[in-house]
């Protein structure tokens, strides 16, 4: 079958049946350890990945920089701790978890840029965090 084409039978539940498996065949891994109410952190991964891309690659001001790449950590660990897609409890602790640390590496970056860190606190910061 060519891409979007559908099998053609009387029995309207087959036709269904086909469609589910092959949008599950396409995008499932997308959507797998969500509960139901979570379809939706698939999408937020991949737009939260190309927004940090996009402020990386595009924006060559270190502050700007920092602050934009903060602010898109701080929304992340919101989402993660107030709405918590996954449908495991241990996967809900561990994106939590790696929020918190992403959250503390760019916000001790953001301080290391406004000349509030020194340097070798910064070093220290992250040789600990490099453990985790």
């Amino acid at each position: 079958w060519g891409r979007g084409e559908r099998e053609q039978t009387e029995d309207t539940h087959k036709v269904s049946e086909t469609v589910e498996s092959r949008f599950v065949d396409r995008w499932g891994k997308m959507f797998d350890g969500y509960h139901a109410g979570g379809w939706w952190f698939g999408f937020w991964n991949m737009f939260r990945a190309l927004g940090l891309g996009l402020v990386l690659g595009c924006i060559f001001q270190p502050k700007t920089n920092a602050v934009l790449c903060t602010v898109l950590t701080v929304f992340d660990t919101i989402v993660l701790v107030f709405f918590h897609p996954d449908a495991d409890w241990w996967e809900v602790m561990m994106n939590i978890y790696r929020s918190l640390v992403n959250l503390t590496v760019v916000v001790t970056t953001l301080a290391f840029i406004n000349d509030t860190l020194s340097l070798a606190w910064f070093s220290n910061i992250f040789q600990y965090l490099s453990i985790f």
